[in-house]
């Protein structure tokens, strides 16, 4: 880097980046708060200027600390996901358990018909 300051703010906000991820992943906090282009933009304009093997070390953690974020992005939208599935089997096997009144009932309410009463008459029956 050309300047001291140049370089010591490289590695403020670096270690910045590091401590924030960390805090994310520790205090187990919604990893969507991180906003991740942002935290890329600053490895990105640092990176082409950065020179000193510990400067470089700094870098390297904070986009791996970056990835492992992006780690938990992924896991809580796999847990979102799964709890949203549920297995036919089970279904089934709460329909068959459910009383024939409740069952019905629960058909009435769910049930919308396309068509009508008072388009259907009894001569198109």
């Amino acid at each position: 880097m050309a300047k001291a300051s140049d370089r010591r703010a490289a590695r403020e906000d670096l270690k910045r980046i590091i401590e924030f991820c960390r805090s994310i992943e520790e205090k187990g906090l919604n990893p969507f708060l991180v906003n991740i282009d942002d935290l890329i933009a600053v490895i990105r304009r640092y990176f082409p200027n950065l020179r000193d093997p510990d400067d470089l070390s700094l870098d390297a953690e904070a986009l791996n600390r970056i990835a492992s974020v992006i780690k938990l992005q992924s896991d809580w939208v796999k847990r979102r996901a799964s709890s949203l599935y549920r297995d036919p089997f089970l279904i089934e096997e709460k329909l068959r358990s459910l009383p024939l009144e409740r069952l019905s009932e629960a058909f009435l309410k769910a049930w919308h018909p396309i068509v009508e009463l008072e388009q259907i008459t009894t001569g198109s029956l």
